[in-house]
């Protein structure tokens, strides 16, 4: 069972941040690190990602003192720490299906040659009522 690095980049998503690491964390597929980076978010997101401090799963939380203003950069920081064989970047508002890994390491294994994987998820919004932007955009 190959070991998957993800990684968690975040600024100010504090309110969508806790579904994004529980998402991960109950995957299927549980041979997993996590790497959660905060680049110096004003909304108490650092809060959040200090509630996960102590998982098992969880192996750097990184806390940016000036924000760098380039999700690249955090990027970048996460896959200098990974010791996975692959890396998973999931943005702190993404979600994912509980057997999301499940699927995708078999496919990873198969398919070696190729060098960078993307993969594309969609999303089902749910409006209650008449939406307006600030209930969409979270």
């Amino acid at each position: 069972m190959k070991k998957i690095s993800v990684i968690i980049p975040t600024y100010n998503r504090k309110e969508k941040l806790p579904a994004c690491v529980d998402s991960v964390l109950a995957q299927t597929y549980q041979n997993i690190e996590l790497i959660l980076l905060d680049d110096a978010s004003t909304d108490g997101s650092e809060e959040v990602l200090s509630d996960y401090q102590d998982h098992a799963k969880v192996s750097h939380i990184l806390l940016n003192e000036h924000n760098t203003g380039n999700p690249f950069k955090q990027w970048f920081k996460g896959m200098q720490l990974a010791k996975g064989k692959y890396i998973w970047i999931a943005e702190a508002d993404d979600l994912c299906e509980l057997t999301f890994l499940e699927k995708v390491v078999p496919l990873m294994e198969k398919y070696q040659q190729a060098a960078v994987s993307i993969l594309y998820s969609s999303y089902n919004p749910v409006y209650h009522k008449s939406p307006s932007y600030s209930d969409i955009s979270g």
